[in-house]
């Protein structure tokens, strides 16, 4: 169901959805902005201004000034900037909302809530508690323990190569050749293979349980 608010010509375009008002992320989505920006705040944290460095940034379109600036209201002071008026975005304007580095991961959230084009106080809330479903924290677990695999995969390579050639003398008494070496250090991969992808499963965690929550609903 979509309300329409019509106070006059100028509110024509004030259109907004039963719920929040409508939000749409422009090309930009996400960016990180590396330029000095005292007035960066953000919208978790509320911190200001030392140094805009690493902070990140929403880019999304809003309905009309009027929304817009309903938008902005629904934010800390300073976290969500604008109405900006943009010729070609009329009659939408720009708004952006910031994020310090150590809150990224709640600005993704938020960006994922609102992908269906509505933002609502309630999503801004999920988004600053960092607040997942179960399936999503077990995805974002899943990630984290492939880039954790990934990033060690060579180091275990060649651990299982050096651990295949001590193996041989130790249990055979002879240099083994390259195709034994080979053979050995591919079943060492396998045996070890099971515990060490449960080892980076908790890994990833205790790192994702750090930066999200898990929704009890």
């Amino acid at each position: 169901m979509i309300e329409t608010n019509s106070t006059g010509t100028a509110e024509l375009a004030d259109l907004k959805p039963s719920e929040g008002e409508y939000f749409y992320t422009d090309k930009y989505g996400l960016q990180q902005y590396h330029g000095q920006n005292p007035d960066a705040t953000c919208f978790v944290c509320g911190q200001r201004g030392r140094s805009s460095y690493g902070y990140h940034h929403i880019h999304a379109i809003a309905q009309c000034l009027a929304a817009g600036k309903r938008i902005v209201a629904m934010f800390k002071p300073e976290a969500c900037y604008g109405p900006i008026p943009d010729i070609c975005l009329c009659p939408g304007v720009k708004v952006i909302i910031s994020a310090c580095e150590t809150h990224e991961h709640c600005a993704k959230i938020l960006l994922c809530l609102t992908a269906d084009g509505v933002i609502t106080l309630e999503r801004i809330s999920r988004a600053e508690k960092s607040l997942v479903n179960r399936s999503e924290f077990n995805e974002l677990v899943a990630k984290a323990a492939q880039h954790i695999w990934s990033r060690y995969e060579q180091d275990r390579s060649q651990h299982n190569w050096c651990d295949a050639w001590d193996l041989f003398i130790k249990e055979s008494g002879h240099i083994p050749s390259l195709t034994e070496r080979t053979e050995r250090a591919k079943h060492l991969w396998q045996e070890r293979k099971d515990g060490q992808a449960t080892e980076d499963w908790l890994k990833a965690e205790k790192k994702v349980a750090a930066l999200y929550t898990v929704d009890a609903q």
